[in-house]
């Protein structure tokens, strides 16, 4: 796919057409896992589902506290495909970071660590209620039962009680596409809006 084609799409319209055309080769790799795109593209399409029937809509901004692992990934496209905004930062994010970055992006849920379900409790109990979605780093290697827990839907079960019928809201190229938050050194951190544009550009950079 050339440049002219990438910046016509959103960031889910451009990765959904790859993965079409690779559906046998390897998306991702983890943990010596290897994910398909055909996996791949079943995975965005089933959590985009599951967040409409969160009631997540175009423009709403989900808080995403994870490291580097498969879910982030289908996050940030599934989140895309239905016209919402992820805004990643740092799993390790003290708990007046978390209460800053829910507030300036007006978050209603949260992806989440399993591990770090206390804290959030704590900083749910300033910003008032969220829907908590949490997940471990070997949720996409192994199937394990999770207790039920207050305010929570685990990841497994996010992908049972999807909606049937979605509504898909494709971005525009400039429309933002990610949240990001500055280091702050001058101050408290700023949050930085990157473009369906932005990364597109950038993924065709690093194809290249």
């Amino acid at each position: 796919m050339n440049y002219d084609e990438f910046e016509a799409l959103s960031i889910s319209e451009a990765v959904l057409s790859v993965a079409k055309e690779n559906l046998k080769n390897t998306a991702i790799t983890y943990m010596n896992k290897k994910i398909s795109y055909k996996t791949f593209l079943q995975k965005i399409k089933n959590l985009s589902l599951a967040f409409f029937s969160l009631k997540v809509k175009k423009g709403d901004v989900v808080l995403v506290a994870l490291p580097n692992i498969p879910q982030a990934v289908y996050i940030l496209y599934a989140l895309n495909r239905i016209g919402a905004v992820p805004a990643f930062v740092s799993p390790l994010s003290a708990e007046a970071e978390l209460e800053l970055y829910i507030k300036k992006c007006k978050s209603s849920i949260i992806v989440a660590l399993d591990e770090h379900y206390e804290k959030l409790l704590r900083v749910m109990a300033k910003t008032g209620d969220k829907t908590l979605i949490l997940t471990s780093a070997f949720d996409e290697i192994i199937f394990t039962a999770k207790k039920s827990l207050p305010k929570v839907v685990h990841w497994n079960a996010l992908f049972k009680n999807k909606s049937e019928n979605i509504y898909i809201s494709p971005l525009k190229p400039k429309d933002t596409a990610v949240i990001l938050f500055s280091g702050g050194t001058t101050g408290t951190p700023k949050a930085v809006e990157l473009t369906n544009l932005n990364l597109n550009a950038l993924a065709l950079g690093t194809e290249s």
